[in-house]
């Protein structure tokens, strides 16, 4: 099953799939790096290419593959959202939900233009 989104915790990470969630001892990062890893690259590398081609500076999306391209949401909390999962974004009093294809709700409480925002970055590098 395709992970929805993972949130970063203090000392771990949360990974969020249709399945149910998984926890990890570890930083986000790592699981990028793993992921990356077995598409015969890495992070830093694909966040070079990604800086490199659409000129981003801050909050780079993770492209992972074409079933994985992480966008970063902080709201209450930190989020990393998979685009490719994402089925629609609603502007709510307390900030933006996501919903997801599978029909989850993730309430982030961030700024809506800006969730939007993030969320056009990784559209433009998936519909390349």
């Amino acid at each position: 099953m395709p992970t929805l989104y993972f949130e970063e915790r203090e000392g771990g990470t949360v990974q969020v799939s249709a399945k149910g969630i998984k926890e990890y001892g570890f930083p986000v990062k790592k699981i990028f790096e793993e992921l990356c890893l077995r598409e015969l690259t890495t992070l830093e590398g694909r966040i070079d290419a990604v800086r490199k081609l659409y000129g981003y500076k801050y909050n780079v999306p993770v492209y992972v593959n074409e079933e994985m391209l992480f966008f970063k949401i902080c709201g209450n909390k930190i989020h990393w959202l998979n685009f490719s999962q994402v089925a629609s974004i609603i502007k709510t009093e307390h900030g933006t939900d996501f919903v997801f294809k599978d029909g989850t709700v993730l309430n982030t409480g961030a700024n809506y233009r800006t969730s939007l925002r993030a969320y056009e970055k990784a559209a433009t590098i998936h519909h390349r």
